[in-house]
């Protein structure tokens, strides 16, 4: 009996492995290059050891993964891959930008996958204790990449690379009072608004409003609302002395200079964001009722801004939404999702559980400002943890075996 339970507690953790390894290793290789370069013969061997995880621990919880895999999530799989199709078939210039842009691998390998990964997981006790594990690792590894590597032109993948895991830090600091995740959790936030981008900063501030909130600190709440509105009230001014302290210190944040236009990016023009914004709007005033179809909308956008070639979309997940499915279906589903994410605040308890959504749910904030839903691979799995809450029976499960914060 006690191998038994062994031997599921293995699968539990390879299960925990493979999901997270395969959600991050893109970000991973990423972060080698920055280190290593990419046609360094070590950043060859590494490549090599993440696909060798890869390989163990889906072959170690395949048996598992097997046994849970859920009829509803496969069904949604190939719902999704239905709309994929229409558009590619009937939308104008929607296989041009599908191929060119290889959105079937992005979103039906890296992307919609996450969807049917998470609802696997049953103890999310060992997926929340793995996620922590490898977050420190990733601390380590990025504090070294911008110490002593070369970030370049890719701040915005440096920053997403690791914020998941800083996110889930930061969680364990605050809500479980863990010291360790909370010393990592404030390095990691510190290298990660080094490689300044405003997504990640939202992120941030999304989890520390909810631990405030939860933790039901109201003055707390009004204070940081205040400190955030006369930052936002006085934002040159602030950002100008800060950009002068970071320069006599020798450092030299990206974001300070961006957000000061003193980089092309700067924020007064939300790197182009606005004239997206407006194009946007435009395209769904045009086909309100029905919409653009799945992707269907990036060749539109493509053709009314001009720096776009074949990767535009709307860098919100609202307009996205609503872009693709019309004002009708878009809000259904947009008010489905809000119906879901209230249901789990009204119902938020401190277990493992409800922190892995509390970490995904902060982490797909940045989606009102950058990047696409259909491609985040963390979107789908936050998806699918929705989809599945609330899970009586893991949730007994592991509270009986006092798992929750192992």
């Amino acid at each position: 009996m006690k191998l038994r339970i062994n031997i599921n507690r293995f699968q539990e953790y390879a299960l925990s492995i493979f999901i997270i390894v395969f959600m991050s290793q893109r970000s991973f290789m990423s972060l080698n290059g920055y280190m290593f370069g990419h046609e360094n013969a070590m950043y060859r061997r590494l490549q090599f050891v993440i696909i060798s995880f890869l390989a163990l621990s889906f072959l170690a919880s395949f048996s598992v993964c097997v046994k849970r895999l859920r009829k509803g999530a496969v069904l949604t799989y190939f719902f999704v891959l239905f709309l994929f199709g229409f558009t590619y078939i009937f939308a104008d210039g929607a296989k041009y930008v599908i191929d060119n842009e290889n959105l079937f691998s992005n979103i039906f390998i890296y992307g919609l996958t996450g969807f049917i990964l998470m609802q696997m997981v049953e103890d999310y006790a060992v997926f929340f204790k793995t996620l922590r594990l490898i977050g420190y690792g990733v601390v380590i590894y990025s504090t070294v990449i911008v110490l002593y590597g070369s970030i370049g032109t890719g701040y915005m993948g440096f920053s997403y690379a690791i914020l998941l895991y800083v996110i889930a830090l930061l969680y364990s600091g605050l809500f479980q009072k863990n010291n360790l995740s909370l010393l990592f959790g404030i390095v990691g936030t510190i290298v990660n608004i080094s490689g300044g981008t405003r997504g990640s900063l939202l992120s941030l501030f999304a989890l520390l409003l909810a631990f405030l909130l939860f933790s039901k600190r109201w003055k707390l709440v009004v204070l940081f609302l205040c400190l955030s509105a006369i930052f936002t009230l006085n934002f040159s001014r602030i950002l100008q002395y800060a950009s002068e302290i970071m320069r006599v210190m020798g450092f030299n944040s990206r974001i300070v200079g961006a957000i000061l236009g003193t980089e092309m990016s700067s924020l007064s023009d939300a790197n182009g964001r606005i004239s997206i914004l407006n194009v946007s709007l435009e395209l769904i005033r045009k086909n309100w009722l029905f919409g653009y179809g799945f992707l269907g909308e990036r060749a539109y956008i493509n053709s009314r801004i001009w720096w776009f070639t074949t990767n535009g979309y709307a860098h919100n997940l609202v307009i996205e939404i609503l872009l693709q499915f019309g004002i009708i279906v878009g809000s259904a589903l947009l008010f489905m999702f809000v119906y879901k994410i209230v249901y789990y605040i009204r119902r938020f308890e401190n277990n493992s559980m409800c922190g892995i959504i509390m970490i995904f749910l902060c982490y797909c904030v940045h989606l009102a400002v950058s990047r696409s839903y259909a491609t985040t691979f963390e979107f789908w799995c936050l998806l699918g943890l929705l989809w599945r809450y609330p899970h009586k029976i893991v949730n007994t499960r592991l509270e009986s075996r006092g798992e929750l914060y192992e």
